[in-house]
């Protein structure tokens, strides 16, 4: 008997033919199925399923293994399941990302259980159905590559595959296409070789409007509702939940314009959709975050970085700051990168580099900024123009790039700023805010000074509007330095909040 190796088995052609060939081979196969979610028996019902996981597919599979000849076991993780793919996909649609479920399965429920399982099974291999590959560097350590068919590679999905897993998987349809896959399925008369392929979410259904109904199903009373604005802040119209948008989206807007329109930009926390162009889409740069990296990396190098899985990658290079941030720089701007996507870095031999989930900067807009506001920041003292944003609170809480504003002149930004909100749809929040900041010297050019809960901000401009120095200091507490690009990131996204744009400092008022 030759070497024990356990196959994830979906019920699905690649796997089974991933199975007969590992079989053939002389291993000692053994098909595993985990029972990942329950679905309605009707395939046109609310809620069914296409090719993936279905709780029949359990069947298909031990057909195949008793077919080719091998024991084959289904593993109920049903709760798992829940809690790690469904609900965290549920609570991502309703803040106003995109989240990736396969991606999160692979990673949190079917490669754990997959290890566990060759554990106590007995086995030293783990073999899937993925178009993927096992490579070795020079020093002999094995990684995840790019399958040969790049039009069905799926590495992408398995960017977080633990060093000890690692070593353990064998991809035996790496090396082939497709159509060879499907034409041997054929050839061998496996079960369910003419069976289609999954083309959605095996948990969410089919048509349109599936995903917005499965989240509605689950949201109880935490979906948010808001306003559609274009690019300049202007309300379009209202819409019943930010969980019906995604960014790059352009079809069930729920408005006509009479031209284009994409989903650009949403804010998770008050329910701003923002609709503009398909050039608002294209990002230069974004910063990642839950890092991952092969050993050996070094800071900066240069990757292709693939945002989501249907998309070839885009050369850029990775950086890493002093706090550790991670920031991505392509050289082209790269259309719809999403927050809660995975981006994954390949290098030119192909490896797998590390893997991000991204967090997209927010991109400077111009904005008509409306005449009574204007006015009243004319002032020369007013070096730091704040524009307005759809959520004008979180434009002037802040950044409040206003300069050194007389009582007078604070008087006169609330009351335009409050016209404007009035006129927007948006509550009057602004006058505590500007009672909240304040500008004071400094040795190195001036400080803006903003209160937020308990927590004192504190932040340093050149004459020329330079940042120089941002730091923050608590109750009682010692005052500690905040890194360049967290004080840059705070003030273009008004602390957790979505800033439209600023206006640079010699902007003609």
């Amino acid at each position: 008997m030759g070497e024990r190796v356990i196959v994830a088995m979906s019920g699905g052609v690649d796997s089974s033919v991933a199975a007969a060939r590992l079989h053939d081979a002389g291993y000692e196969v053994v098909g595993v199925t985990l029972h990942l979610w329950d679905y309605p028996a009707a395939p046109d019902a609310k809620g069914a399923h296409g090719r993936c996981c279905a709780p029949e597919d359990q069947y298909d599979a031990r057909r195949v293994a008793d077919f080719v000849g091998f024991p084959h076991f289904t593993f109920d993780r049903r709760d798992a399941f829940r809690t790690q793919v469904v609900e965290p996909f549920v609570d991502a649609y309703l803040a106003g990302t995109t989240p990736s479920p396969c991606t999160t399965c692979n990673r949190s429920v079917k490669l754990g259980e997959l290890l566990a399982l060759a554990k106590r099974l007995g086995a030293t291999k783990v073999a899937t159905g993925h178009f993927a590959r096992i490579e070795r560097d020079e020093t002999g350590r094995a990684f995840v590559a790019e399958a040969v068919d790049r039009r069905k590679d799926q590495s992408y999905f398995l960017y977080s595959v633990p060093d000890e897993l690692v070593e353990m998987l064998v991809f035996p349809l790496g090396e082939s296409t497709k159509d060879e896959v499907r034409a041997e399925a054929v050839a061998r008369n496996l079960p369910g070789a003419t069976k289609g392929e999954s083309q959605e979410l095996c948990f969410v259904g089919q048509g349109a409007g599936a995903y917005a109904k499965f989240v509605e199903e689950r949201a109880g009373d935490r979906r948010t509702a808001g306003t559609l604005v274009d690019e300049t802040g202007k309300v379009l119209g209202r819409h019943e939940g930010i969980h019906k948008f995604t960014v790059g989206q352009r079809k069930g807007l729920g408005v006509a314009l009479g031209h284009p329109a994409f989903v650009t930009r949403i804010d998770g926390r008050t329910g701003v959709v923002v609709l503009g162009s398909e050039e608002g889409l294209a990002v230069r740069e974004c910063s990642v975050e839950d890092a991952c990296f092969s050993p050996g990396v070094t800071f900066p190098f240069r990757a292709r970085v693939r945002g989501r899985y249907r998309h070839d990658g885009a050369p850029a290079v990775v950086r890493r700051d002093e706090s550790g941030e991670i920031r991505v720089v392509f050289d082209e701007p790269v259309r719809a990168v999403t927050t809660g996507q995975v981006a994954v870095f390949y290098d030119p031999a192909s490896p797998i580099l590390a893997r991000r989930v991204p967090r997209v900067p927010v991109t400077p807009t111009p904005m008509n900024l409306a005449s009574p506001v204007r006015a009243a920041v004319s002032s020369p003292c007013a070096r730091w123009l704040a524009t307005l944003a759809t959520d004008v609170d979180a434009a002037i809480g802040a950044t409040l790039w206003l300069g050194e504003l007389a009582d007078g002149d604070r008087d006169d930004l609330a009351d335009a700023l409050d016209a404007v909100a009035d006129e927007a749809g948006i509550p009057r929040n602004h006058r505590h805010l500007l009672a909240m900041t304040r500008w004071e010297a400094a040795s190195d050019g001036d400080a803006l000074v903003f209160t937020r809960g308990d927590v004192t901000h504190r932040t340093v401009f050149a004459e020329d509007g330079t940042l120089v120095a941002s730091s923050e200091q608590p109750p009682d507490g010692p005052l500690t330095p905040v890194p360049f690009a967290v004080a840059q990131d705070r003030l273009a996204r008004g602390f957790s909040r979505r800033v439209a744009a600023v206006a640079s400092p010699n902007t003609p008022h």
